[in-house]
């Protein structure tokens, strides 16, 4: 919604993948600048698909709203937003890591950005132990490092799982993501490429 100032730095991320093949679905959420305009600059250079939402929603209703209207149609699905940037080589690396493992999901490391330099993320500890749910639950319960996770590549058909089974225990939108990753770790297995080709702003 209204990301005129942040969505270039994503869609140019986008854009130099070394890993072509994908269709980005954008939902957007009644913007009233050139969000719009300045994604479909782009639609010759990235196979994009712009829906435009008929009401404003939050963010967990808006990706449930993609993923089951759009992504299952795909056997690997991820979310972006719009002021992500990822490394050309992301989507490539974290597709690889998903099928020489046989994961449900996987991740990398990731710097934090401003649009003016990097700037160095806090190492903290890896859910990379994919035979052990408990283990990561446990990692996520003392660090809480929810970022990089949310915005990994998932095998559709386990995020599908996962929505359908997923009811938020407390109902505020600060607690939507970890206590969505708290039901994920617990039942899937994850892995992470070991090189930070994520950038969160």
């Amino acid at each position: 919604w209204n990301s005129e100032k942040d969505i270039s730095i994503l869609l140019e991320s986008l854009k130099n993948q070394k890993f072509k093949k994908f269709t980005l679905y954008l939902l957007d959420n009644k913007s009233v600048d050139k969000t719009v305009e300045i994604t479909k600059k782009y639609k010759k250079k990235i196979n994009i698909k712009i829906i435009i939402d008929n009401k404003k929603r939050d963010i967990p209703t808006a990706q449930k709203k993609l993923f089951f209207n759009y992504l299952t149609k795909h056997k690997y699905s991820m979310f972006v937003n719009d002021d992500d940037k990822y490394h050309p080589n992301y989507i490539s690396e974290v597709l690889k890591k998903i099928k020489k493992d046989d994961l449900d999901m996987a991740y990398s490391k990731y710097n934090l950005f401003n649009k003016k330099k990097t700037i160095r993320a806090k190492n903290y500890p890896l859910y990379n132990n994919k035979n052990s749910q408990f283990v990561n639950v446990i990692k996520f319960l003392i660090y809480r490092n929810v970022v990089p996770i949310f915005f990994g590549i998932y095998k559709s058909i386990t995020l599908k799982n996962t929505f359908k089974s997923y009811t938020p225990i407390l109902n505020s939108k600060s607690n939507y993501d970890n206590q969505f990753i708290l039901n994920f770790l617990s039942k899937y297995k994850i892995g992470v490429v070991n090189r930070k080709l994520f950038y969160y702003s």
